[in-house]
């Protein structure tokens, strides 16, 4: 089995959060069944609850097993040369082959990729000038 880490994100914080895709699935404690993966696709500007409380996204944190390495293989494989590998395209394809879970992880999750992300980690941490 292969994981990926996922957190919730409240409709609250989707405005600090980047433009990840809403994971469809279910949570069982910290075991968060994943049954859909969106496509790669046009994205806002940042997270999106698609108007629910909160949602749940992957933030590319993987344990692979060794058919999540064939599986990066076989996706690497069907690429232009010089085109990048993204995961999107490898965690559905282990989706579809029953081998993905997510896993929720716990604390804070801050997406320093954002300003308001960076100032909001920047607060609690005390490090840094705010931009």
């Amino acid at each position: 089995m292969n994981v990926v880490a996922v957190v919730e994100i409240s409709g609250s914080e989707a405005e600090r959060r980047g433009p990840t895709w809403v994971y469809s699935g279910a949570l069982d404690g910290d075991e968060f069944r994943i049954t859909q993966l969106p496509g790669k696709g046009e994205r806002g500007r940042t997270f999106d609850t698609q108007g629910a409380a909160s949602a749940f996204t992957g933030v590319g944190r993987f344990v692979f097993s060794s058919d999540g390495f064939a599986a990066i293989d076989r996706v690497a494989e069907t690429l232009p040369a010089g085109a990048e590998l993204d995961d999107v395209p490898v965690v559905q394809l282990l989706l579809e082959n029953g081998r993905l879970m997510g896993r929720r992880i716990s604390g804070r999750f801050f997406d320093i990729g954002l300003i308001p992300g960076y100032n909001e980690a920047s607060e609690i941490f005390g490090a840094g000038d705010k931009q």
